[in-house]
């Protein structure tokens, strides 16, 4: 297992200056998906509002995208404009495969062709939410043993206070079960919301020492070093890092059922 943790490298590659140069400002060579130092899928495996956007816009920044398939969210092949629709979240499609069809699926089955994996949650109308970074890391795991997991973390409440200013997230949260840590009914206390998020986090961190076939990176999306992290594991230049994303203001008021 290759484990970057806090802005340590573990196993560490070839300096990014034999590829790039010295200067950081140079125009970004794209990479080829089999030229990125830790192998694809590369499956984003921490929560939403953590800094997936940016882990996205990082990738599609520094990889040939002819030859680059990523997805952000929405597992449809066939998506090709930003104006068509989104065709089947990536937590959709995962959680349907494992729970609805007879027999059962694989977890990625049909949605097996990307090189990255940015946001594998789900949300559905009727208000039910899939986090598979939560119950379903053995079945991710099973597909795809030798996929680099990146764990993307950042302050906790500044994550809860994103989660608050996007939609109705925060009452998805407490709406659905998520067994054992929150169970439905409970998210309202900003403390349950946070214990539950930092567990999640470690039980990555746990399923990576335990399956060294995994190759696992961390980055702390608010720390200035997030970039370099970035660069040393995967080879894309830190100049493609940036933040991507900002919510407005709301003014939901969450309630438990």
């Amino acid at each position: 297992m290759v484990t970057i943790r806090e802005g340590i490298y573990s196993n560490f590659h070839e300096a990014f200056t034999q590829l790039h140069g010295a200067s950081h400002h140079a125009v970004v060579k794209l990479l080829q998906p089999n030229e990125l130092k830790l192998p694809t899928p590369i499956i984003v495996m921490g929560m939403m509002k953590a800094g997936t956007t940016s882990i996205y816009g990082y990738f599609k920044c520094g990889l040939d995208p002819k030859m680059a398939k990523l997805s952000h969210y929405d597992c449809n092949h066939k998506k090709n404009t930003p104006q068509e629709k989104i065709g089947l979240a990536c937590g959709k499609r995962i959680r349907r495969n494992l729970t609805k069809m007879k027999p059962r699926k694989s977890a990625f089955d049909t949605i097996d062709g990307f090189h990255l994996y940015a946001e594998i949650d789900g949300q559905e109308k009727n208000g039910g939410m899939t986090l598979p970074q939560w119950d379903y890391l053995d079945e991710v795991y099973d597909q795809f043993p030798m996929a680099t997991w990146i764990l993307n973390v950042r302050k906790p409440e500044m994550w809860l206070n994103s989660v608050d200013r996007w939609l109705d997230l925060r009452q998805r949260f407490i709406d659905n079960p998520y067994l054992p840590d929150l169970p439905r009914g409970v998210g309202v206390d900003d403390k349950d919301m946070i214990r539950f998020y930092l567990r999640q986090a470690e039980r990555i961190r746990e399923f990576c020492e335990s399956h060294p076939s995994l190759s696992c990176v961390e980055v702390n999306i608010d720390q200035p070093d997030a970039g370099d992290i970035m660069e040393n594991a995967f080879g894309i230049p830190e100049t493609c890092w940036g933040n991507r994303n900002a919510n407005a203001n709301g003014t939901a008021i969450w309630s438990p059922i």
